[in-house]
């Protein structure tokens, strides 16, 4: 069963005819994985979703080009948007704000840009995914406080064979197995209870040490 619920926060589209608001909306979805997630928004009327912010698609392409949107896929843009996320604060929980900017404008490298304000003070890191930007935020922050999320939990890890900008397993229903694994081949042999945002935090995280040994502890 999916801990997942939809959540939806606000956001931009942008590209050379200008910048419009977006509501990004990440909803459970089952797929040829199991439970996952798929991203959903309107953008200038016309509906868009996909498995992650690099593989949206518009729904109805008559539509996208009537509204100068690029089509089939929805790219040479940049999307930005903020959504919810938990840090531990001396040891208290406490929600804070992730703003994250993808740049997918034709001649660049795909950039992904993500920072946390925490205590008054703004984390940021450029990298190509939210794992790599958040791994390096989590490595600046201060003593006394840690990202508390799917990230960071011992039953989560990444895709064995593929890469995403957003998104990683679950292995909560097989927790004996997944700490077992020794390698690539047997991580990817362990059941996936779901695929979920880094950003995610159910009621059976636990901090991996593997997270305390990349942030320094």
């Amino acid at each position: 069963m999916t801990t997942l619920e939809p959540l939806v926060f606000a956001g931009l589209y942008e590209d050379d005819r200008g910048v419009d608001p977006v509501q990004w909306c990440l909803k459970p979805a089952i797929g040829d994985r199991g439970a996952g997630f798929e991203i959903h928004a309107v953008i200038r009327g016309v509906p868009v979703s996909g498995p992650d912010f690099d593989l949206l698609e518009v729904g109805d392409l008559d539509a996208a080009r009537a509204a100068g949107l690029p089509a089939p896929d929805v790219i040479d843009c940049r999307l930005s948007g903020r959504m919810p996320c938990t840090v531990t604060v001396s040891g208290r929980r406490t929600p804070v704000s992730l703003d994250f900017m993808f740049d997918y404008r034709r001649g660049r490298a795909s950039e992904l840009c993500v920072s946390l304000e925490v205590v008054g003070t703004v984390h940021q890191a450029v990298d190509k995914s939210f794992e790599e930007c958040l791994e390096r935020i989590e490595a600046g922050f201060p003593p006394g406080i840690r990202l508390t999320s799917c990230l960071t939990c011992r039953w989560s890890g990444y895709q064995i064979y593929t890469w995403n900008v957003m998104g990683m397993r679950c292995c909560r229903d097989a927790k004996e197995q997944h700490l077992a694994a020794r390698d690539k081949h047997q991580e990817n042999r362990v059941p996936v209870a779901e695929f979920v945002p880094e950003t995610h935090l159910c009621a059976q995280y636990e901090r991996d040490e593997e997270a305390d040994r990349r942030a320094g502890a």
